[in-house]
């Protein structure tokens, strides 16, 4: 989160130190990820950095960047280098993920995504996405969050297409 936002979380929630600021984003966080956690892993068996990871991989393919590492996972799922090893060994054993060998150095490998991986992540979106709707209106209904909902759903709302724009992005012509 930028310096920004979090000074405008400190704002919404009345805080006047950081460390307040801090505390009342992390129970949001907390609260949003409890409730997406247990949605994923009752509809399709996966905990929430499970998700996390096997999405950031399938990012890391799409976008033809560097193959991601288990390091990268640790950073992007918010956990321990020790605690992505243990949750890639994880998806491994259950024949989602693959590690592959780097040619530059074989003490590092890259991961990769297995079709079982692939198609579990495609049915698994659909539930955390639906879940991640479902808490921040859960968030809503308590006025300590409230505005921050609001500030945060007014920032995922893709922006509107001009009326004169196709949704192809061609111009229309009269």
């Amino acid at each position: 989160m930028a310096i920004g936002a979090l000074d405008e979380s400190m704002a919404l929630a009345g805080a006047a130190a950081p460390s307040a600021g801090w505390s009342y984003v992390a129970r949001f966080c907390s609260l949003v990820k409890a409730r997406t956690g247990r949605q994923l892993r009752a509809s399709c068996g996966l905990a929430l950095s499970e998700y996390t990871a096997l999405a950031l991989i399938e990012r890391a393919e799409e976008e033809g960047g560097r193959p991601l590492g288990v390091q990268e996972i640790a950073g992007g799922a918010g956990l321990s280098q020790s605690a992505a090893s243990r949750l890639v060994a994880r998806l491994e054993a259950r024949g989602l993920l693959v590690r592959l060998t780097c040619h530059g150095d074989l003490r590092r490998a890259h991961l990769g995504l297995r079709s079982a991986g692939r198609e579990l992540l495609e049915s698994a979106r659909h539930v955390h996405d639906a879940a991640l709707r479902d808490a921040m209106a859960f968030a809503a209904r308590h006025s300590e969050f409230r505005q921050l909902v609001q500030r945060i759903t007014a920032e995922m709302s893709p922006a509107p297409v001009p009326n004169h724009v196709t949704e192809g992005g061609r111009r229309q012509t009269s």
